[in-house]
């Protein structure tokens, strides 16, 4: 029988010398062969100390050098070690030494093989106390693979989600659990005991504060199905740590897939409709103008297919729903009407996207791609052969410069190291969907048998092999405006907004972020009702308090606002957007920012260099305190326009001292930076 993995190697290190005195050089290699200490065929010396390690204080702790390759002598050294601490090594000339950890703090431990030639570090944590998350007894949180790794899982909705902390190594005192992002979830029974009892939310908890208002499709971002929890467990003496876990939200047993909200989704996807809570126009016999609407509280769908569909709404089984979140999923490509109404609300509103009818027009399709990957000329109905300055403007030629356009070909040489496979192919390729057939990525690499290989290969080498799979690899426009294969340039089979962040937040997990934001409340929290019905509409309010606006205003000055604002409803709220302060289709400038540089100062026309903060100072620049007929002349106590009496105020003092507002009107930030309005 074999003696232990590192009585073998100390066995064999010290028989190496006389056996290569007495047989000769290859028969001691021949002796050594069933060692396990090198690897066979490779004599390359190269040491590999382990992974890093959580342990216990007290705890024996073993090394693992075992992946060292060409190893004919090890040994292991104490690098570092906490204060107070007298560890000391065993078996420090073989792969597995070991050592107690004696105190808490970090150890550093260093293995040479062959007198230094190859070197490798390791670093044990030795703590008083371990958290450790697992499911609680009979928790209605399951397990799911996706990806290659095992997630936890529970459905929309149900109760019963129990975390338990009864894993955690140590004398544990006390236990502390909050979560700390995504959809919040309903806690019962405390949150300072060994377990979390929680209710998991149902979709409502994925709206924005401005989706309140709206009827549409609801739109999924990359954080919006993930609960992050965090468990704190101290012992007695004070020593504590902490673990992080995470809990994704299905429906009914399914994955929930991202959605940017925007009309146009792919044949076999899930396309779930949201219908408001509230109102829009904020003023009604129960609510004082200029705050939030009415509740709604009901909520009707009927849905058209086009010919040769058999959908239906999942929840009725029928073309008609009353749900607030009703879903179908396209079967054949084509036109989707649904129409909506509701009977609550309030009560003086003409306006579809409250109460009263209206439609939603959902286009169906696949995709086809951009048309010039991997070398390829793009041909109809592919996006090249029309947006590259020919027929449409040029956004080819802008996107090809943003890191969209390569970020898969930038990436493919290292895949290989950050398996499991698929390693974020869904956010860097087009039309990632396993659930679905609609010609997307993961479709052609079935069709073409393509599976990423453990060696890695270069782009050229997919290129070459695999051109169908590659031609929809990166993030191209499809990816944000849509499947095209029933654009064909008619403009109702594709999709563009600066309303829907939904489109970043497919990937981009800053979309939480976001939603914090006053970009997103600008208006709600203060006013919404009065937002929803007027400021939206106004061409002085739109230049900041609308994405659209904005661009506008940067490309054209104050000249196309009023238009703009003209063209919007009551109720079509969007705040500042992803795609006011970036560019989708231009990398000239840093983070894909609109303007950069200079800006000049509204306070007193003076040139600054704002850098990156130049979109920042456009809007939060003081400017509606300047150039308005609201200063109070002639004292009469009657302010703005309105009051002949009033004049323009002209000079900073005069601002401060007789604008309406009492001051400047918000957002001088711009100005308060650079002192120009001490």
């Amino acid at each position: 029988m074999k003696p232990p993995t590192k009585t073998r190697f100390m066995i064999c290190h010290r028989l190496l010398l006389p056996a290569i005195a007495l047989l000769g050089l290859i028969l001691a290699i021949g002796a050594c062969g069933d060692s396990g200490d090198s690897t066979d065929g490779d004599d390359t010396a190269s040491a590999n100390a382990g992974d890093d390690q959580e342990v216990l204080v007290g705890d024996e702790v073993t090394l693992d050098g075992l992946g060292s390759t060409g190893v004919s002598r090890a040994a292991w050294t104490i690098e570092e070690a906490p204060d107070g601490s007298t560890a000391s090594l065993s078996d420090d000339d073989t792969l597995e030494a070991s050592f107690t950890a004696d105190v808490a703090g970090e150890y550093v431990l260093q293995l040479s093989i062959n007198s230094g030639e190859s070197t490798d570090s390791v670093a044990i944590t030795a703590k008083g106390v371990i958290a450790a998350i697992t499911t609680g007894t009979d928790s209605a949180v399951t397990t799911r693979t996706r990806f290659g790794q095992t997630e936890y899982v529970i459905d929309l909705g149900t109760s019963g989600g129990i975390l338990s902390a009864e894993t955690s190594r140590g004398s544990a005192a006390s236990y502390e659990w909050e979560q700390i992002s995504g959809p919040g979830a309903t806690e019962s029974g405390g949150t300072t005991g060994s377990t979390l009892t929680f209710t998991a939310p149902s979709l409502v908890g994925f709206l924005n504060d401005s989706d309140r208002y709206k009827w549409q499709i609801l739109p999924v971002s990359r954080g919006d199905t993930e609960m992050v929890f965090r468990l704190t467990v101290a012992d007695e003496s004070g020593n504590s740590d902490t673990e992080v876990f995470s809990v994704f939200l299905q429906d009914a047993g399914a994955e929930i897939h991202t959605s940017s909200g925007l009309p146009n989704v792919a044949v076999g996807t899930t396309v779930t409709l949201q219908g408001p809570s509230l109102d829009s126009t904020g003023a009604s016999a129960t609510v004082a103008a200029n705050e939030e609407g009415d509740p709604v509280t009901d909520w009707s769908w009927t849905l058209s297919v086009p010919s040769g569909s058999s959908s239906v709404f999942a929840d009725s089984g029928t073309t008609s729903s009353t749900s607030q979140f009703p879903k179908f999923t396209p079967d054949v490509a084509g036109l989707y009407t649904v129409t909506h109404s509701s009977t609550t609300g309030n009560a003086t509103s003409t306006n579809p996207t409250t109460k009263g009818s209206g439609t939603l027009s959902i286009n169906a399709g696949t995709y086809v791609g951009v048309g010039t990957i991997g070398g390829t000329t793009a041909t109809n109905p592919q996006c090249g052969t029309c947006h590259d300055g020919g027929v449409q403007p040029d956004k080819w030629t802008g996107w090809s410069g943003t890191k969209h356009a390569s970020i898969f070909q930038d990436s493919i040489s290292f895949y290989d190291s950050l398996a499991p496979e698929p390693y974020l192919w869904q956010f860097h390729t087009v039309g990632y969907n396993s659930s679905a057939d609609n010609g997307g990525f993961d479709d052609l690499a079935t069709d073409e048998g393509f599976t990423f290989p453990d060696a890695g290969l270069t782009f050229e080498e997919f290129t070459g092999a695999y051109p169908d799979t590659a031609a929809l690899s990166n993030v191209q426009c499809e990816s944000c405006h849509g499947p095209g294969s029933q654009h064909s340039g008619d403009p109702t089979r594709i999709s563009q907004s600066f309303a829907q962040v939904g489109v970043c937040g497919q990937c981009h997990i800053q979309e939480n972020q976001w939603q914090h934001s006053a970009h997103n409340m600008t208006g709600v929290k203060h006013g919404s009702g009065g937002y929803q019905s007027y400021w939206v509409t106004n061409a002085g309010c739109v230049r900041c308090h609308n994405a659209n606006g904005f661009v506008s205003y940067l490309e054209s000055g104050e000249e196309e606002l009023a238009t703009i604002a003209a063209a919007f409803e009551t109720g079509d709220f969007t705040g500042i957007t992803c795609a006011g302060c970036h560019n989708p289709h231009d990398a000239t400038n840093a983070k894909q920012l609109r303007i950069a540089g200079d800006v000049e100062m509204v306070a007193d026309g003076s040139t600054v260099d704002a850098g990156k903060a130049a979109v920042c100072y456009t809007c939060h620049d003081g400017n509606y305190s300047h150039g308005e007929m609201d200063c109070d002349t002639d004292a009469d106590g009657i302010t703005g326009s309105s009051d002949s009496g009033n004049s323009v105020c002209e000079t900073l003092e005069e601002t401060a001292d007789g604008y309406w507002r009492g001051g400047y009107h918000y957002a001088s930030q711009g100005p308060v930076l650079e002192g120009k309005e001490a």
